[in-house]
């Protein structure tokens, strides 16, 4: 799996896309879709058998909601 990253401003793009009339999602759902694919990316990482237990800090910024 290769890593790929975003740029601050295309990630600013693909939300305004993503909330605009053709996506049409809204903040609290693009939210839910980021802590899903934090989760499903730990898990895949981070085999249940091994690591049962998480621990998951969130601090006051935009990105708490991935961890919630």
């Amino acid at each position: 799996m290769a890593l790929r990253y975003l740029t601050a401003r295309l990630a600013q793009q693909i939300d305004e896309e993503l909330m605009g009339p053709v996506g049409a999602f809204s903040l609290d759902q693009l939210m839910e879709l980021a802590g899903l694919a934090c989760a499903q990316a730990l898990a895949t990482v981070y085999k249940k058998e091994k690591y049962p237990r998480v621990l998951v800090c969130c601090g006051p910024g935009n990105q708490g909601g991935d961890g919630l």
